[in-house]
């Protein structure tokens, strides 16, 4: 028994270690990651216009505005929780716009969008 315990104190800080970078890979992996839910809901927010094509969006905290195009913010009503490559397609079909899912990615992140 006393060879595994000096064993156990000798090897616990790389177990620990190893177990750490595994957690740390997996949250760098999510972090960069553009996968979105399959479904998304669109959430409230304070628009303010800037100009005709431009507008600061606020979600979670009215210091930290993101800059986006007035005409994002004309299709974010699409994502009511049907299934996202519905809403694509019913974007790209009525208005011509091509929503990328490092896009989406990006606005749920910020809490534009989440999931339903």
């Amino acid at each position: 028994m006393g060879l595994f315990l000096r064993h156990w104190r000798e090897t616990r800080p790389q177990a620990l270690w190893v177990c750490f970078a595994g957690k740390l890979r997996d949250a760098y992996r999510a972090l960069v990651s553009n996968d979105t839910p399959d479904r998304l809901q669109s959430q409230p927010s304070q628009v303010m216009p800037l100009d005709a094509d431009t507008c600061l969006v606020s979600t979670y905290s009215a210091v930290d505005p993101l800059r986006v195009p007035m005409e994002l913010i004309r299709v974010l009503h699409y994502f009511d929780g049907r299934p996202i490559a519905d809403d694509c397609t019913a974007i790209m079909a009525e208005r011509r716009i091509s929503l990328t899912p490092a896009l989406l990615r990006r606005l749920t992140d910020i809490g534009v969008l989440a999931p339903e």
